[in-house]
């Protein structure tokens, strides 16, 4: 098996949003939940070496 870099020239930008979407209109996440589900967020991003971007 060849080396990575010799494999392809292809360059790739990958680009990933993540949207969650609850069942009912009325409110269901709270605050802490989002607070937890920020810090998840944030650990996954260190683990996997890429930067969060939030809007």
């Amino acid at each position: 098996m060849q080396p990575r870099s010799m494999l392809t020239q292809a360059v790739f930008s990958v680009h990933l949003h993540i949207v969650f979407v609850t069942k009912y209109r009325r409110k269901v996440l709270t605050g802490a939940m989002l607070d937890r589900m920020s810090e998840i967020g944030a650990h996954v991003c260190i683990m996997h070496q890429v930067s969060p971007y939030r809007i």
